[in-house]
């Protein structure tokens, strides 16, 4: 059924305005003030609302398969749609790795009939299976772990690295650790158990060092890099040189990195356990102003969710990782409401960016033709984060206890509401980024 949405802000050519809204067939119909309802129109008074071009996440960990007891489609998808989120790109880190293209289809297939939000699976690049990268469409990014983290999909030989670049020219998603520096360390500290040392296992030269090496490749082959999760200001000067250089990189930081420090840890214990780590508050100030400044292209997640069980085991045994999809948006928004980053701003990095670092021509704005898939905030509505509410399977936040002012309240996917004032659609689903 078609929707109007009435007398609501619509962010619209780069600025808010109050309009109305119409989709039908699953695209953007008309923008424009006083639209007449139609007898097949489902009408929403949206007043005192804004629409947003859909939220874009283009780093989740949604677990399937291998690791259903910390999330699956079904929960995941329901807990982005909740924060705001219409799209999500899930990471090839699975059991088995996503590293072939058969693996790739049986993921997409299940996925299409659980997931509420629209959906890429990426492709995960391994030591031996270039055949496989060359016969992937390029539309599909390519992730590379050239450090260690979940799983163990990893590409950290020199020779294996050369051979990934110059196999294809495909999106290469970045996960920049040293595994030789990290190994070092963790051999200093081995007899120690304390979740202070994970930054000191994986301090800002770990980053530093293969996010150099990366860029070397980039630079040699001519390729198309996006850094995922940059953490420190090493990073970021080597981005920004490359950038200088002509270099075609993008990168992304996550709301754990921009509004957590390392101090969080004396509270969350291994529950601020990530890859990279949390870092001083020098590092974070120094990556929201590059955020705000245009130097970092898209705000990502990383949903990673774990148990509590497993998050309360020692340091060595406990994953790293926490929980996103819910928090982000809300995060951003109080900052919004804050004045410390402007909208356009905030829609660039949610949405028009990552739906161009990934060619989808129809996503990322509001306009006749494009997709219908809407954000739907209420940016009074003042909310306190809590364990309690998490609909992920993990069932708890790193930023329990924060209070944010502005939040998703609705979230519309190809013209369908997925998600509103708490309530779930029960037969409508998104659909897939590519396929294969």
């Amino acid at each position: 059924m078609p929707l109007l949405l009435k007398n609501a802000n619509v962010f619209f050519e780069n600025r808010l305005q109050r309009l109305d809204l119409r989709t039908r067939d699953g695209k953007i119909a008309e923008v424009a003030a006083d639209l007449q309802p139609s007898s097949t129109d489902q009408v929403i008074d949206l007043s005192g609302k804004t629409i947003l071009p859909g939220v874009i996440d283009l780093h989740v960990h949604f677990r399937v398969p291998g690791g259903e007891h910390k999330e699956d489609w079904t929960t995941g998808s329901r807990a982005a749609a909740k924060g705001g989120i219409t799209a999500v790109c899930d990471m090839p880190n699975t059991n088995p790795s996503t590293t072939t293209i058969d693996l790739l289809r049986q993921k997409i297939q299940p996925t299409g009939q659980a997931s509420l939000v629209n959906f890429g699976i990426n492709f995960g690049a391994g030591p031996d299976n270039r055949a496989e990268q060359r016969a992937l469409p390029l539309n599909i990014p390519v992730k590379c772990y050239v450090g260690p983290t979940t799983g163990t999909l990893i590409v950290d030989e020199q020779a294996v690295l050369e051979d990934i670049f110059t196999a294809t020219d495909h999106l290469f998603l970045i996960h920049a650790e040293d595994k030789t520096e990290i190994d070092r360390l963790t051999a200093i500290f081995k007899n120690q158990n304390d979740p202070h040392l994970h930054g000191q296992i994986r301090p800002p030269k770990v980053a530093a060092i293969a996010t150099q090496r990366v860029l070397n490749l980039a630079r040699r082959y001519d390729r198309r890099v996006h850094f995922c999760h940059i953490s420190s200001i090493e990073e970021l000067e080597l981005i920004r040189a490359a950038r200088a250089e002509g270099l075609r990189v993008t990168c992304e930081v996550l709301p754990h990195t921009l509004f957590l420090d390392e101090t969080a840890i004396d509270a969350l214990g291994n529950f601020g356990k990530v890859n990279p780590p949390l870092r001083s508050s020098q590092h974070r100030k120094a990556l929201w102003q590059a955020l705000v400044n245009g130097e970092i292209d898209t705000v990502a997640t990383d949903h990673a969710p774990h148990t509590r069980e497993e998050k309360e085991k020692g340091y060595w045994e406990a994953p790293s990782g926490v929980p996103g999809v819910e928090t982000m948006l809300p995060l951003l928004l109080d900052q919004l409401n804050k004045g410390s980053i402007s909208l356009p701003r905030l829609v660039e990095v949610t949405s028009t960016s990552p739906a161009r670092l990934l060619g989808l021509t129809d996503k990322g704005a509001i306009a006749p033709g494009f997709d219908a898939d809407l954000t739907v905030i209420d940016l009074q509505e003042t909310h306190t984060f809590t364990d309690d509410e998490i609909i992920s399977k993990c069932g708890w936040t790193p930023f329990a206890g924060m209070t944010v002012t502005g939040m998703p309240v609705m979230t519309v996917v190809k013209g369908e509401i997925m998600f509103d004032a708490g309530l779930f659609s029960s037969g409508e689903r998104g659909a897939p980024l590519w396929i294969v």
